[in-house]
């Protein structure tokens, strides 16, 4: 539902559950794994949420394989930070990202990295994951 619901050229971004070493295959591999099997780019990333005490997942997944955006996982953190630049008057108020942020969060630690190539669960209406 959610690709048809994007229109071309559209991103969706969502929330994945914890992603940190011990926690992250209750989720954040089955929510990617059931997103790859309906988009072609979808980029995991992790990031530390103070609120959740552990570190926690996202995934973004674009409706084309368009070959003009780089891949999240290799972009150099200089075009991040030009990017930055180009849309914020003043770039300092960022306080946690910028590209070597960026570059942490989308290359995810081997262990973490090996889950999602490894997992098989779908989730579906009929086949879901609830996490407590």
């Amino acid at each position: 539902m959610c690709k048809q619901k994007l229109r071309k050229g559209g991103v969706l971004v969502t929330q994945s559950g914890p992603a940190g070493l011990v926690t992250f295959r209750n989720v954040f591999t089955p929510i990617h794994n059931t997103l790859k099997q309906v988009f072609k780019r979808v980029s995991p990333y992790s990031t530390y949420v103070p609120s959740f005490i552990d570190n926690y997942g996202f995934t973004v997944v674009l409706k084309e394989d368009d070959s003009n955006l780089p891949d999240l996982t290799a972009v150099d953190p200089q075009w991040i930070d030009e990017r930055i630049n180009e849309s914020i008057s003043d770039p300092s108020i960022l306080k946690h990202y910028d590209g070597i942020s960026h570059r942490r969060m989308f290359n995810l630690p081997k262990q973490i990295r090996d889950g999602l190539s490894d997992e098989k669960r779908v989730i579906s209406k009929d086949n879901f994951i609830f996490m407590h």
